[in-house]
């Protein structure tokens, strides 16, 4: 009686408790791994799997990865399912379709946000034109900049106008805008300025139709643009134009 309610216990332990039985020795990563396996609680179960891998003998860690999956794709919740996938996924690339796939499937916005900014740095260049895509569907403006922003460093050169174009389209008076312009900055700087050129003009049209203190905003972190195609000379005469329209208007 005693024994079971002691495997009983031990079958419960949240992950970092386990892993710590691990790494202290009190437990072989074996008996981690049976503890872990008999955890009734899905999300548990993932992680301790998941962080156990390292410790396992190699003729274990397969066993104990597709164990995870089995568990990850069991979660009824759907942002604890992409966060489950999302965290496997470092041990299994394979699962990364998945992985976007349950993101996407997020009905509340501020989560499939926060799954997309999670998953963003794992993503191979084939699936980012459609996380992207996620991104953009995002209607609340907050969340499509957080995930937006998220994912700017990994955006090819093709998808730059897209996201760009998607940053521009944020109307929010609480420089949302311009933080999700800020992100992209650096990228876009590093475009040819052949291409880099009409996407300025096209941009700078519309950021001038918002008010003047959101303008500015925009302007600033739109800086490494405006250096990357003008130099020292644009950003001085930027800062000019700044200066002289905060004294006419003071």
């Amino acid at each position: 009686m005693i024994t079971a309610s002691l495997n009983s216990l031990a079958a419960n332990l949240p992950a970092n408790l386990l892993l710590a039985l691990v790494k202290n020795e009190k437990w072989t990563p074996e008996q981690g791994l049976v503890y872990a396996l008999q955890n009734p609680k899905q999300q548990e179960k993932v992680n301790s799997l998941t962080e156990l891998v390292n410790y396992l003998p190699p003729n274990l860690q397969e066993l104990a990865l597709q164990k995870a999956l089995a568990a990850a794709r069991a979660i009824q919740d759907e942002s604890s399912r992409a966060d489950a996938l999302s965290a496997l996924a470092q041990k299994l690339p394979e699962v990364l379709p998945e992985a976007l796939a349950a993101a996407r499937a997020i009905q509340d916005e501020s989560n499939r946000a926060k799954a997309l900014s999670a998953l963003a740095e794992k993503l191979p260049p084939e699936l980012l034109p459609e996380a992207l895509a996620a991104a953009r569907a995002i209607q609340d403006e907050s969340n499509r900049a957080k995930a937006l922003s998220a994912l700017a460093e990994k955006l090819p050169p093709k998808l730059l106008p897209e996201a760009l174009a998607a940053a521009r389209a944020i109307q929010s008076e609480y420089f949302l805008r311009a933080l999700a312009l800020s992100a992209l900055a650096s990228r876009l700087s590093q475009m040819p300025s052949t291409e880099l050129f009409p996407l300025w003009q096209d941009t700078l049209h519309e950021l001038s139709l918002h008010t003047r203190g959101d303008l500015l905003q925009d302007i600033k972190a739109l800086f490494p643009v405006i250096f990357a195609l003008g130099g020292e000379t644009a950003t001085a005469e930027i800062a000019r134009a700044i200066v002289d329209v905060a004294r006419w208007w003071r």
